[in-house]
């Protein structure tokens, strides 16, 4: 988790999903693991877990766009808008039209998927 903090103060931008998943496995991964630890689920397998996990912190990202933006933080994956004609600027100048649509219906997609993979493993 510390990892994800000291990120959080350099890195600004993902350049792809990759990317955002990757910070996951140290922002959001370990509460899971905690959580497994004081046994909130029994049945939680460690990639069901991590799958949770990662699935949520998405989540939040997609739902917080405007307050991250506040911070100068963008955590959509920049090849992700690109394929949506949007742009870093776009997104910073909140440009939340029919390409942004677009793009968070596909991130949102994305993470229903991540949340599938989560029940499949248990």
């Amino acid at each position: 988790m510390l990892k994800a903090f000291r990120q959080d103060q350099t890195v600004k931008r993902y350049s792809d999903w990759a990317s955002v998943l990757d910070y996951c496995v140290y922002s959001a991964n370990p509460v899971g693991r905690l959580c497994c630890i004081v046994r909130v689920s029994r049945r939680a397998t460690p990639a069901s877990r991590d799958a949770t996990c990662t699935a949520l912190q998405l989540a939040n990202f997609w739902q917080d766009v405007s307050r991250d933006l506040e911070k100068g933080r963008i955590y959509i994956p920049l090849d992700a808008a690109a394929v949506q004609d949007l742009t870093e600027n776009d997104i910073v100048e909140r440009r939340f039209d029919e390409r942004y649509v677009r793009l968070m219906k596909d991130l949102i997609a994305r993470t229903r998927e991540l949340f599938a993979e989560a029940c499949r493993s248990q």
